[in-house]
């Protein structure tokens, strides 16, 4: 139950792979490295910029222990942006700290609602200004 009395309902393999253990050696993360290799190679042969958006789920954010984050796989992917000095916006923080007073999602489904879609195009467009200022 949120703040704001919604009901939040969770799929179990997402509550499931937010609780799992990550230590960044599973296939997963050879496979995630793979692909990052070669988009940044198509990246540099067009001279495009690449930039992420890390989106959590509900689960992730409102159905585990926040200690959970450490060795969550969106950590280990954050970890590997920044190794590479590839360009994201971490929305993870931005909608936990929303859902302590609503519900930026719909409650049965994994899709946000107007609040959460409102909380991640703020944030992508004060990222995005900060970003392309060179800030």
């Amino acid at each position: 139950s949120m703040p704001d009395g919604a009901e939040l309902f969770y799929n179990r393999d997402t509550v499931m792979f937010s609780k799992r253990a990550y230590d960044g050696s599973e296939l997963e993360f050879t496979n995630v490295r793979a692909s990052l290799d070669r988009l940044q190679v198509v990246v540099e042969r067009t001279n495009a910029d690449l930039v992420f958006m890390l989106l959590p789920s509900k689960e992730e954010i409102f159905a585990v222990d926040a200690g959970a984050g450490q060795h969550s796989a969106v950590r280990f992917f954050a970890d590997e942006l920044d190794r590479r000095g590839i360009a994201y916006l971490n929305l993870y923080p931005v909608l936990q700290k929303a859902g302590k007073q609503h519900a930026p999602f719909f409650t049965r489904d994994a899709h946000m609602n107007h609040l959460g879609n409102r909380i991640v195009a703020d944030a992508f467009a004060k990222w995005n200004l900060v970003n392309r200022s060179g800030h």
